[in-house]
């Protein structure tokens, strides 16, 4: 990944939450963080049919006397005060404070008459809750979790798809706008504050989201997974129209392939607004896709990298910790440089950053003819931090999948300044990275085009890299 000055840096690693697993070790599906009518927040978990709070690193079941799931693809809402919760197939449920338990939300209140729609997603805004089920968008009473009486509807979808019949997969509010993805295309409305003149201001065509949990907000953008990548839409006010942008233009191919496999339902993403990346994670797969959101491309695609990791759920709290479940029966934060360290912060996993450029002929094409054949030298890396063991550098060329590689000793910099913490307290440095020192080597081999790329263990401290240079002599023209 990419720190917050754009160099190549080593990610974070994660520490569990909870001291003891959860009853079952069940594979974790949804996490939410609660923020209730007094302020107060909850972390909340699906997992193993049941839903759970954490308390300073305790799991409690809060599933009260709801009817059993079958599933843990819930999508949860802060509506009003109140957590929303919806799942297909699902009475959708409800709870009403930090310290209560769920309840079927056609019996909260006790008295009158409820109505309910187990739709596939759920969104909270304009002072309703609104859901999709089958081809219809429905609406609760304004402030009431009640799909009956008052101001509650619908809307019905299916005759206003742009390319015919599509099916709902999520929604989202964006810029006074209540945007309806299908998988094929969406559906813009205007004016969903004010039920009697909202209004269909546009369609789509040709693009949807196919994965309900891709969807996030970054800034005044909306990211969501569609079936040709990773995209962002914007409004143009001026045009009132929406353009797409690919931003998943440079790893497009390798992420399509892996999307076919996965459960569409089980995709995952987060947006850390701190470190300025947006995560997809493909359980399946076990891979995820980090996109850098700090230093775009030119052409308004990602700096994009790949993690061998794959949580199988997410969420970002108020207070800017990024929560993950890795491990089956256990919720970590994204913090340090191993992998599930213990809550106690023992233990953890060492692991491996594989850089690798692109092919680079360092366009000395001769017209005509083609590059000239280039006979590596020396190559030098100015990097800081504190790989474990040697960083092995590695090149190819001439478009082999065969990698020389040469190992390159760094010395064991302090993550500070001058190599002293400020006051002498780690919690205050001057530098994430520690001082930055070049490596020099030797190296031999030769080539019309050449990749480069740099092999690094992390195991409890950062790495980075700020330069590299190759020395190379042109030789002759290679045919």
């Amino acid at each position: 990944m990419w720190d917050d000055v754009g160099r190549l840096a080593s990610r974070k690693g994660s520490q569990q939450l909870n001291a003891t697993v959860i009853t079952n070790t069940p594979t974790i599906r949804q996490t939410f963080e609660y923020v209730d009518a007094t302020g107060a927040v909850l972390n909340i978990v699906a997992a193993d049919n049941k839903l759970y709070k954490e308390v300073g690193g305790t799991m409690t079941d809060i599933s009260g006397a709801i009817t059993t799931p079958t599933g843990d693809d819930w999508q949860f809402a802060n509506f009003n005060g109140w957590c929303v919760g919806y799942q297909v197939g699902h009475i959708p449920v409800l709870l009403d404070t930090v310290a209560g338990t769920f309840v079927d939300a056609d019996d909260f209140g006790g008295v009158g008459t409820k109505t309910m729609h187990n739709g596939t997603a759920v969104l909270s805004a304009y002072g309703r809750v609104w859901t999709i089920l089958g081809n219809t968008l429905y609406h609760t009473d304004s402030l009431v979790h009640n799909y009956a009486g008052g101001t509650s509807g619908s809307f019905n979808l299916a005759a206003y798809w742009p390319q015919g019949m599509d099916t709902a997969v999520a929604m989202v509010d964006f810029n006074g706008y209540l945007v309806v993805f299908g998988q094929k295309g969406m559906i813009v409305y205007q004016n969903p504050d004010d039920i009697s003149v909202m209004s269909i201001v546009e369609g789509v065509e040709g693009l949807g989201c196919i994965a309900r949990d891709s969807i996030q907000m970054v800034g005044k953008e909306v990211v969501f997974l569609s079936n040709s990548g990773l995209r962002t839409l914007s409004r143009t006010i001026q045009e009132k129209s929406m353009p797409i942008t690919d931003i998943s233009k440079n790893v497009r191919d390798d992420l399509v392939t892996l999307v076919a496999s996965e459960t569409k339902i089980q995709i995952k993403s987060i947006y850390n607004s701190k470190e300025g990346f947006y995560l997809l994670s493909l359980p399946t797969s076990g891979v995820s896709f980090l996109f850098d959101l700090k230093f775009p491309n030119e052409d308004g695609s990602m700096k994009a990298a790949k993690w061998d990791i794959a949580p199988t759920a997410m969420h970002y709290s108020l207070n800017n910790i990024m929560y993950t479940a890795l491990t089956a029966g256990f919720v970590g934060t994204y913090t340090g440089f191993n992998d599930e360290k213990t809550s106690a912060g023992a233990g953890g996993t060492s692991y491996n950053v594989d850089f690798e450029g692109t092919w680079d002929d360092f366009s000395t094409a001769t017209e005509g003819v083609g590059p000239l054949l280039k006979i590596m030298k020396r190559v030098s890396v100015l990097a800081a931090g504190l790989p474990s063991g040697a960083v092995n550098f590695k090149w190819a060329v001439d478009y082999g999948s065969t990698f020389k590689t040469i190992a390159m000793s760094f010395a064991a910099q302090n993550p500070a300044r001058f190599g002293v913490a400020l006051f002498n307290d780690t919690l205050y440095r001057f530098s994430a990275f520690g001082e930055f020192e070049t490596v020099k080597s030797s190296i031999s081999r030769s080539g019309q085009v050449i990749k480069i790329g740099l092999v690094a263990t992390i195991d409890g401290s950062s790495f980075a890299v700020q330069r590299i240079n190759l020395l190379a002599k042109l030789g002759k023209i290679g045919i």
